[in-house]
């Protein structure tokens, strides 16, 4: 298993539960590994660049509101879990690549779930 599915379960794990609490740093370490995870992504067709700046356009605007309050980061991750599940819809990635974006966005949006302001 690679160490990026073992991250993703782990992560998978943590937020699983409720009373987990989590940090804007934390967030942000969960959403930079999502916006990796759409740059190396095989997305394919006419509009693959279009529809991947859209994705990291959502992703890099909620990477800068983290440390505000949540609200707009999880509207952004909930649009980036649509656009991952269109592309599947659409055949431009795998199946198997659809669901690493969805595990990974939904690790990121359970994760600013639970921040906990100081």
């Amino acid at each position: 298993m690679s160490s990026r599915a073992v991250f993703v379960l782990v992560a998978c794990t943590l937020f699983a539960g409720r009373g987990v609490a989590a940090t804007a740093n934390d967030c942000a370490h969960w959403i930079d590994q999502l916006g990796g995870e759409v740059t190396r992504a095989d997305i394919r067709g006419k509009q693959a660049t279009d529809s991947r700046n859209a994705i990291m356009q959502e992703i890099d605007a909620a990477r800068r509101t983290v440390d505000e309050p949540t609200d707009a980061s999880l509207r952004r991750l909930k649009r980036v879990e649509r656009q991952a599940a269109e592309l599947v819809a659409r055949g431009q990635v795998s199946r198997m690549e659809g669901q690493r974006l969805k595990t990974l966005s939904e690790a990121t949006r359970r994760c600013l779930e639970h921040v906990t302001t100081p």
